[in-house]
């Protein structure tokens, strides 16, 4: 039996960054050297392009490929001439059918690998039938995103978020929803991970912002004072000018930047961050708002926390749905709402079903709570009838 295995390095980028092109070169030589060690004798090696390389193994058992990336893997994780340790990805395709063109086995291995791609769980994937249909609806899907676009399919949904002491609402959070002629309305989870992949993201950020300003204009013009926040995808750091496409957005529709608020996902804080924090203080300076979403699901948070310039803590649906249920949980979340308040910050809860969670994040003195409990994210004319009865 054959396979081929895709394998490239975790997080390749940040080596380049904090170690220079030199430290990364070296990586790929080493990386080079040691599949040639571990190989057996009759497997075939290539570097594709760029980190990826692909191997061709012979195997008895599955266990033969797990022994082959286990010992790669350790080879590469403590090797002496790098400094720091290197974690490989693996993208598998068995060879069931040997009149499928190399060039088409090879994508489909590197396809599986980036089914994991920033996973903490496993590093390894195997391409398969789920997989296959997937690729085909992402293929439909990257077919119908530039005309979903420019037909306004895209469309903002907004979810209220409520002053846990007045229990009135204060601000809003725009989601995106994509209302398909024929499957219907689509949520995010099943399109926002290949936008992010493809580049897509860039454009449906950008005219979610618009529709946002466009909206706030017209509550400006009632007289309603009422922040909408929106979501900025990691691919923007470093890519495009955020700033200035922000500033020309509110100056276009002649409304302060207050009330344009600005979500950036905690995630982003784990990697280098020096672009993300000159970005981030370039609109603080010209008046945006800005809140880290998300916080508690990564593992950087109190260390970010130091020198992060946010505004605004958005707390995690997880310490909701999991941690409030323990003694230990609910003390976590009262020391972070504690902290955040000694740091300055606001602080909005996510995830909120329950009057027992409200009552409890009233008694911890949050400030904002945000879910279900009061409503979930709704097109623009329930808002309304939402906002007449509650502002």
């Amino acid at each position: 039996e054959f396979a081929i295995i895709s394998i490239d390095i975790d997080k390749f980028r940040l080596i380049n960054d904090r170690y220079g092109v030199e430290i990364g070169n070296r990586s790929l030589m080493i990386l080079g050297k040691t599949i040639k060690k571990v190989a057996q004798k009759n497997s075939i090696a290539k570097r594709y392009q760029g980190d990826v390389f692909s191997v061709l193994l012979s195997y008895k058992t599955d266990q033969d490929i797990l022994n082959y990336m286990m010992t790669l893997s350790d080879r590469m994780h403590d090797n002496d001439l790098l400094p720091t340790s290197i974690s490989l990805v693996y993208g598998i395709y068995k060879v069931t059918d040997r009149e499928v063109p190399i060039r088409l086995m090879c994508d489909r291995a590197r396809i599986a690998k980036k089914q994991i791609k920033g996973s903490t769980l496993t590093n390894y994937a195997v391409y398969d039938d789920v997989i296959r249909l997937k690729m085909r609806e992402q293929v439909e899907i990257e077919d119908e995103m530039e005309k979903a676009l420019l037909n306004h399919e895209f469309v903002m949904y907004l979810q209220p978020q409520i002053w846990v002491e007045k229990r009135k609402i204060c601000s809003a959070e725009a989601l995106v929803r994509w209302k398909h002629p024929i499957k219907g309305v689509l949520v995010p989870a099943q399109f926002l991970q290949l936008f992010e992949s493809n580049g897509f993201i860039t454009k449906l950020d950008t005219y979610m912002w618009e529709e946002a300003c466009k909206y706030l204009a017209d509550l400006q013009k009632r007289k309603i004072d009422l922040p909408i926040s929106v979501n900025i995808s990691r691919v923007h750091i470093g890519n495009t000018d955020l700033p200035d496409i922000l500033s020309g957005l509110v100056e276009k529709y002649k409304i302060s930047p207050r009330l344009l608020e600005l979500e950036i996902t905690e995630n982003l804080f784990m990697d280098d961050v020096t672009e993300l924090f000159d970005q981030m203080a370039e609109l603080k300076k010209r008046g945006f708002k800005i809140l880290m979403d998300d916080f508690g699901s990564g593992y950087s948070s109190l260390n970010m926390l130091r020198k992060a310039p946010v505004d605004t803590l958005k707390i995690d649906r997880f310490f909701l749905d999991e941690i409030l249920s323990t003694e230990r949980g609910k003390i976590i979340v009262e020391s972070s709402v504690r902290m955040a308040k000694l740091l300055g910050l606001l602080v909005v809860a996510e995830g909120v079903e329950t009057k027992e969670q409200l009552d409890f994040l009233a008694s911890v003195n949050c400030d904002i709570a945000q879910g279900f409990y009061f409503s979930k994210p709704i097109p623009l004319a329930e808002f309304e009838v939402f906002l007449s009865k509650n502002i």
